[in-house]
């Protein structure tokens, strides 16, 4: 891989969002939705994990104050340490946040989606009746 091309070996495109605001226009795409899919707060453990989710779902709810009928976003929900705080950030993000949904990974640590130990998570969903997308957990972005 080279050096600064963290991304799969690419280099990430710059992003903004005028710049996403105006391929969307020109491609006549009404709104978008920002999954944070992002491994970082499901490989980071306790408050490291929290902090990084609850900064990602905060700059998704600014970006949907700031452009509402334009971006929806989906809530990065830590789940590499203990669930509790999963599901206590299902319950801000959309509760407090009102973003549209989660994003959950199909295996976080070796929880599946279908493990028991994420009933009291999907709970909290249901109590919203919260959208989910699942993010495919491709392995050779794991976890270190």
């Amino acid at each position: 891989m080279k050096k600064g091309n963290p991304v799969g070996g690419l280099k990430p495109q710059a992003w903004s969002p005028e710049i996403s605001l105006a391929f969307m226009d020109e491609a006549r795409i009404d709104i978008a939705y920002y999954p944070s899919a992002h491994r970082g707060y499901n490989c980071l453990t306790g408050k490291k994990g929290r902090d990084l989710a609850r900064k990602c779902n905060e700059l998704s709810a600014s970006l949907i104050l700031k452009y509402p009928r334009r971006f929806g976003a989906f809530a990065a929900i830590p789940m590499g340490g203990d669930l509790d705080d999963a599901r206590e950030e299902v319950i801000y993000a959309l509760d407090v946040l009102e973003l549209d949904g989660v994003v959950l990974f199909t295996n976080s640590n070796g929880i599946y989606l279908g493990d028991p130990i994420l009933r009291p998570v999907f709970a909290e969903l249901q109590k919203r009746k919260a959208g989910l997308c699942a993010s495919k957990r491709i392995s050779r972005f794991g976890c270190p």
